[in-house]
This record gives structure tokens, C-alpha cells and sequence, in this order.
């Protein structure tokens, strides 16, 4: 590899992260990530990096970045995870974990963030994640009977992001209840 390629700047900013100052590897991470744009690893690594700097909202949006060009890494998904948990954001922490549990049930470290996300949610965040649950991706109303399917205590309905709920049986047709308790005709 040439010392200008972007892969080396971007493993140059791997090792700077392990053995030096965060301080070190925030360059050669920036130069990855703006002459790679499309690499969920150098995203990843800035958002690393700039966590270990202090800088944890612009972390949290590097790490974004790196779901948004790859949402399979597990390490990722943890890394995020675990940074939202520790600023507090912890209904965001549940949505982003939700997959983990479901996709790798036999991960260790991600069935822990995972349970460490659930059980970080109070009741008030889990009435905010069901009312959020009762729009659609574009903001717009969905079904009453879809908004209320029971968030159990178990892996959460489609949290990750597209606003859906999965239907209730019966589906909110004849017979259904309506909001107020009444059933429809």
C-alpha cells in the first residue's frame, strides 16, 4: 500500500487509535472518511475515534453513518449502542438494538447490550416508543389497530425505523375496538 491510499490512512488511523492519543488517529480518520465516503469502516473508526476524544454526538452520527453504509456489523451496532446508553439516549439505544437481539441470538455481547438497552427504558419511554409506533415512515397516522399492538417485554416490533407496528389479529376491521374502547361495526 502507498502512504497516500485511503486504506492506508485508514488502517494508519486503526493502529493510531490503539496505540497513541485519540488525538493521533482524528486526521488520518478524517482523510479516511472524506476520501472514502462510502465506507462504513472509516465512518466507524471516526466515530471511535472522535468517542475517545469526548466528542460523543459527533460520534454517535459517524456510527450512523457506518449503519446507514452497512447495517450488518455487529461490532458497529454494539459500539453505538453502548455510546447511547452512556449519553442517556436510551429509547435510541433500544431501537438500534432491537436487530441484535433477534439477528444473533447466540452473540454474547449482543444479547447483553441488547437486555442493557431494554431494561434502561422507563415506562415514560415506553409509552413515547408506542405513540411513535402510531406513524408511518412519513410521519402520517397508521391504523389504530396496527398503533396498538402490545410492545411485549421481549424484542421490540419493528423499533429499528420503519415506524410500523405489526398488525394485531383481526387486523382493525369489523368487530375491531376502536380508541375508545367501543368496538367498531
Amino acid at each position: 500500500l502507498m502512504p497516500d491510499d485511503p486504506q492506508t490512512k485508514l488502517i494508519g488511523a486503526e493502529l493510531a487509535l490503539r496505540d497513541l492519543p485519540p488525538q493521533a488517529a482524528l486526521p488520518l480518520a478524517e482523510q479516511a472518511v472524506a476520501e472514502l465516503p462510502a465506507s462504513a469502516w472509516a465512518h466507524a473508526v471516526l466515530g471511535r475515534v472522535l468517542w475517545d476524544l469526548g466528542r460523543s454526538d459527533e460520534s454517535v452520527l459517524a456510527l450512523q453513518d457506518a449503519l446507514r453504509l452497512d447495517p450488518y456489523p455487529a461490532a458497529v451496532r454494539i459500539q453505538l449502542v453502548s455510546n447511547l446508553l452512556e449519553m442517556g439516549r436510551n429509547p435510541e439505544a433500544l431501537r438500534v438494538s432491537a436487530p441484535l437481539s433477534r439477528l444473533l441470538a447466540d452473540h454474547p455481547a449482543a444479547q447483553e447490550v441488547y437486555r442493557l438497552a431494554r431494561d434502561s427504558v422507563t415506562d415514560e419511554d415506553w409509552a413515547k416508543i408506542r405513540r411513535d409506533r402510531a406513524r408511518g415512515p412519513d410521519g402520517a397516522p397508521i391504523p389504530y389497530a396496527r398503533a396498538t399492538a402490545p410492545v411485549e417485554d421481549g424484542p421490540v416490533d419493528d423499533v429499528e425505523g420503519s415506524g410500523g407496528a405489526a398488525p394485531v389479529e383481526g387486523g382493525g376491521g369489523a368487530g375491531s375496538a376502536t380508541p375508545d374502547g367501543s368496538a367498531s361495526p
